[in-house]
This record gives structure tokens, C-alpha cells and sequence, in this order.
């Protein structure tokens, strides 16, 4: 799984897959949660592919999003940017995020 954001749009995307090829996502759900919009992607087969959060800044952990800040920096390789484990509030599951494009 990876993270990325996008500052400017005050948006974050979660991929809960690779790569999402061209046409990937079959359908999007969106939910509204107080200051931010959800939006779930799925792929043909029903799976989630992907979760957009805007309004990431007010929804987020601060140290998520300083960490993609940081990973996304200008001029910083790729490889030098590990993975980095973030504990999910309230669900008991670890995950990875790393830096990437915005889908």
C-alpha cells in the first residue's frame, strides 16, 4: 500500500493496489465525512483499488503528512524515500506508505 499527496488539492490517494492501470477503476463511491470528501474506487470485480481523501489536511495524521511532504520533495530519488509504518487509529491494522503520483 502507498500514499501519496497533493498539496495544492488538499487531497490524498491511497492505493490499496499496485500501480492502477488506464481504466482500472470500474466505479467510485463517494462519502461525505465532516471536513473532508471520500471517494472509493473499486475494479470490475468489486475490490478496492484506491481511497481519495480531500480535504487530507484537516483529516489525515499530522505525521503521515508530513511524512509525504517530505518523501515527495523535489529532487529526492525515488529509492531513497523507504516505506514507512504508521499505526491506523482505532483499527489494530499497520499499513506502509510510500511516496508516488497522485492518481
Amino acid at each position: 500500500m502507498r500514499v501519496t499527496l497533493d498539496d495544492e488539492a488538499d487531497a490524498a490517494y491511497i492505493y490499496t493496489v499496485g500501480d492502477i492501470a488506464d481504466g482500472g477503476v470500474a466505479r467510485t463511491v463517494t462519502l461525505d465525512y465532516q471536513a473532508a470528501m471520500i471517494n472509493v474506487d473499486f475494479d470490475s470485480e468489486g475490490r478496492i483499488v484506491g481511497v481519495e481523501v480531500l480535504g487530507a489536511n484537516n483529516t489525515l495524521p499530522v505525521d503521515l503528512l508530513g511524512h509525504l511532504r517530505q518523501s515527495q520533495a523535489p529532487g529526492k530519488p525515488e529509492s531513497d524515500r523507504p516505506p514507512t509504518s504508521v499505526q491506523a487509529a482505532g483499527s489494530g491494522h499497520r499499513g506502509s506508505y510510500g511516496a508516488g503520483q497522485l492518481h
